[in-house]
């Protein structure tokens, strides 16, 4: 049961990543990001020139996006790629997948944490709370994959541990 909440909680975690790597290239095209925006909006904007919720929507997303910041991009597009490369590492299962999950997500499960009790914002620790429980999830999967059971009893006599 362990093993299917693990790998559900891997993909839910990749879908995410590929969001922010695709969030993060996005930030990179404003102007083409605010086309299209308008594009979408067309219609309903020549419904009705003033409409309050698509001029609302439309200026939104403008100041969003004048307010991105180049670094800001190739932050998320490297950070959701490297968790991509980690998360496939891990279904291959390779030893480094493991352990650089393991560093990543406990790394940004302390951010958030930090910056839950900076802002207050309940989702900041509920983000937090997830990547943990995936990390705790991650140790005890990296445990039974590489680390060697330690219930071997010697054999009385012998020099070779019997197993259970």
């Amino acid at each position: 049961m362990t093993d299917i909440i693990f790998r559900i909680s891997l993909i839910i975690k990749g879908l995410d990543a590929i969001l922010e790597s695709l969030a993060g290239i996005l930030l990179l095209m404003p102007f083409q990001v605010s086309r299209l925006i308008s594009f979408l909006l067309q219609h309903e904007l020549a419904m009705e020139a003033k409409h309050h919720t698509a001029a609302h929507f439309e200026h939104a997303a403008a100041v969003a996006l004048q307010h991105a910041t180049t670094m800001g991009a190739i932050y998320l597009i490297f950070h959701g790629v490297a968790k991509v490369v980690l998360i496939a590492a891990v279904f291959k299962e390779q030893r480094w997948g493991y352990l650089g999950l393991f560093a990543v997500l406990s790394l940004f499960a302390l951010l958030e944490l930090s910056r839950g009790v900076m802002t207050g914002q309940f989702l900041d620790y509920a983000f937090a709370g997830f990547d943990l429980f995936i990390v705790y999830l991650i140790a005890k999967e990296y445990k039974m994959h590489f680390i060697p059971a330690q219930n071997a009893k010697p054999i009385p006599g012998g020099s070779k541990p019997a197993a259970d």
